[in-house]
C-alpha cells in the first residue's frame, strides 16, 4: 500500500518496464532506440490488460497482436533495408521510410491504422 492506494504486482512491472525503457531512450539515438523504447512500453502494458474476464482478456490479445503487426513491419526495414542485398536492390529510401513509418502508425494507433483502438479500449473497461 502507498499512499493509501494498494499497488498490484502487474502495476509495479509497468513502472519498472517504463523507466528501463526511458533509460534506453537515453542511451540509444536514432530509429532503433525508439523501437526499443516502444517494445518496452509493449511488454510492461501487457500485464495491465490482463484481466479476469474473458473480455479482458480477448482485448490484451488483440493489443498483443496488433503491436507485433508493427513490430514486425519496423523490423522488416530495419533488417532488410540496413544490409543492401541484391534481393531488394530495386527498393527505394521512400519505400524504407514508408514501411518504417506505417509500423509506427499502427503501433501509435493513428489513423487510418486505428481500427483497433476503440474495440481494445471498449474491451478493457
Amino acid at each position: 500500500m502507498v499512499w493509501g492506494v494498494i499497488v498490484s504486482p502487474a502495476t509495479i512491472i509497468f513502472i519498472i518496464v517504463s523507466l528501463l525503457g526511458t533509460m534506453f531512450v537515453f542511451l540509444r539515438s536514432g530509429l532503433f532506440g525508439m523501437w526499443i523504447r516502444l517494445e518496452l512500453g509493449f511488454f510492461g502494458f501487457l500485464p495491465i490488460l490482463n484481466g479476469k474476464a474473458a473480455r479482458e482478456n480477448e482485448a490484451a490479445v488483440k493489443y498483443f497482436v496488433i503491436q507485433s503487426v508493427g513490430s514486425g513491419l519496423i523490423l522488416v526495414r530495419f533488417l532488410l533495408f540496413r544490409r543492401r542485398s541484391s534481393f531488394i536492390s530495386y527498393l527505394s529510401e521512400e519505400t524504407a521510410d514508408i514501411i518504417i513509418i506505417r509500423g509506427f502508425i499502427v503501433k501509435l494507433g493513428v489513423f487510418p491504422f486505428h481500427f483497433w483502438f476503440p474495440r481494445v479500449i471498449r474491451m478493457a473497461s
